[in-house]
């Protein structure tokens, strides 16, 4: 009975021990591309982690705000008189944060311990 109740705590800090190590100590980032559908020369990247959100276009990092995404569409996309044919800028934001919203439900379900 004393070597049962001996060896029950070194079990349990065996148990506690595989939980930690199995657990992801980094963030995990999830990254989709993005089509603005207005000839824009090359796709833009969502990337998210279980806290963060940016975009990244031709090399050059924007981030989820509302002034990020209308960078990144006038990068995309030009403004003004250069500004693609067909372009609704509104519709191309609400699309970008469906986009974001979903990659980032996807990076925090991947962080959670199982």
């Amino acid at each position: 009975m004393k070597k049962k109740i001996f060896y029950l705590p070194l079990i349990l800090l065996s148990i506690l021990g595989a939980i930690q190590v199995g657990c992801q100590e980094e963030d995990e980032e999830i990254c989709e591309s993005f089509d603005a559908n207005c000839d824009a020369p090359n796709l833009a990247t969502t990337c998210c982690t279980d806290d963060v959100c940016y975009y990244e276009y031709n090399g050059k990092k924007y981030e989820d705000t509302a002034s990020g995404e209308t960078e990144l569409i006038a990068d995309m996309c030009g403004t003004g008189e250069t500004q693609a044919v067909n372009v609704n800028t509104e519709d191309l934001k609400m699309k970008l944060k469906s986009q974001t919203k979903r990659l980032m439900a996807e990076a925090r379900a991947a962080v959670i311990c199982q």
